[in-house]
């Protein structure tokens, strides 16, 4: 980091903004890197704005999609959205096709996480269109895994399973051999075939997922895959393990800064604990989540806190009325 602030301060005394502004788009990227979002956006911001005023359409597209990545890790999706319509812009201004996929494929996800699922599908479909147009097999993959866990939020299990296994076929193709795509396919379809009913397939394809993701340094994507396998633990019975596991996972997802992953871990920590039985840290942890999904407002993550909260509710009433009945009990 010292070399990108030297090589930053000898760029300013040049005046030479746009190569200045390189530098600090490669410092908002390190910073991402450690954690410091924050610090990340500000050097990113301040880029994007450089090569807005020198005219360098094509970086400022570069930046803005980095910037979408970085308002994403900070749970902010809707200025995560802004951030990829003005990129998605400029690259059909200028003809990037390239670029102009990755912003619509980034798009369908973050609606998806915002609740606006026909848009995350139209966008999706777009994007999935242009990527056959341009032969763009890598991408192609990516999308149909994305279009995938669309598919599996609205409950559309028999799509969601064509899209990932045809994700999955090309991500482990000869020619392709993408992992990276391969980890996250199999990932969705534990997903899928967990709701499908089939939990030994389910554990399989995310202790898969897990692997390879740990095996290419994919470390959030790892921790998500960690934090579902405790949820498979917990649907299949070892309520112990999954809150062992749960919490460990809780506890990188915030030494890591990443608010993403931290909510979705407090969330099923707490129904873990529920399970258990611990119905006053299942509250404590159910009212955390729900103060910061104010902020992050995952429309996929508020369905759930509103559906731990009525089975907390329940399992209150339950355990009010055993108390009311316990003094009647004793007069007997």
């Amino acid at each position: 980091m010292k070399c990108f602030g030297r090589s930053l301060a000898i760029r300013r005394e040049l005046g030479d903004r746009r190569r200045g502004a390189f530098c600090e788009m490669n410092m908002g990227v390190a910073y991402r890197s450690l954690g410091d979002l924050p610090r990340a956006i500000e050097l990113l911001e301040q880029a994007e704005r450089v090569f807005r005023e020198v005219d360098d359409t094509e970086m400022e597209s570069r930046v803005l999609g980095n910037l979408s990545d970085v308002r994403v890790d900070s749970g902010d999706y809707q200025g995560a959205e802004q951030e990829c319509l003005k990129a998605l812009d400029i690259s059909g201004q200028i003809g990037d096709r390239e670029a102009e996929l990755i912003m619509l494929d980034r798009l369908g996800w973050i609606n998806a996480r915002l609740g606006n699922y026909s848009e995350a599908i139209a966008r999706s479909r777009h994007a999935l269109a242009l990527a056959r147009e341009i032969g763009d097999s890598a991408m192609e993959a990516l999308v149909l895994n994305n279009m995938g866990q669309v598919h599996w939020d609205l409950g559309n299990y028999r799509e969601a399973l064509d899209a990932c296994e045809h994700s999955l076929r090309m991500a482990r193709a000869k020619m392709l051999r993408a992992q990276d795509t391969e980890a996250l396919a199999l990932h969705t379809l534990g997903l899928i075939t967990g709701s499908l009913g089939d939990a030994a397939a389910a554990m399989r394809n995310f202790q898969e997922a897990e692997r390879i993701a740990g095996e290419i340094g994919k470390s959030s994507l790892q921790m998500h895959i960690r934090i579902n396998i405790g949820r498979r633990l917990l649907a299949t019975g070892n309520e112990q393990e999954a809150v062992e596991m749960l919490t460990a996972e809780l506890d990188k997802a915030a030494q890591a800064r990443n608010r993403e992953l931290e909510l979705y871990a407090l969330v099923s920590l707490a129904v873990a604990h529920l399970h258990l039985g611990g119905l006053q840290r299942a509250r404590e942890l159910s009212d955390e989540a729900t103060r910061r999904n104010v902020t992050i407002k995952d429309r996929a993550t508020e369905v759930q806190i509103l559906k731990l909260e009525a089975e907390i509710a329940v399992e209150s009433e339950c355990h009010e009325e055993a108390r009311e009945g316990e003094p009647r009990l004793r007069g007997k």
